[in-house]
């Protein structure tokens, strides 16, 4: 894709909502990583009573 001069590259960012999501973010993450490379993946914990844990 060729961008106009003077209009910065589109960047992506992937917002995923964590409820108690342990069991499956990790899954989630990779599927957007891998139909989404360049983009960046944010998971955010939605005041879980679970044990979320971060994903590299």
């Amino acid at each position: 894709m060729t961008v106009p001069r003077g209009i910065p590259p589109l960047r992506i960012a992937v917002l995923v909502p964590g409820y108690n999501a342990a069991a499956t973010v990790g899954a989630v993450v990779r599927n957007f990583r891998t139909a989404l490379p360049e983009a960046r993946v944010h998971v955010f914990d939605n005041n879980s009573s679970g044990a979320d844990t971060p994903v590299p």
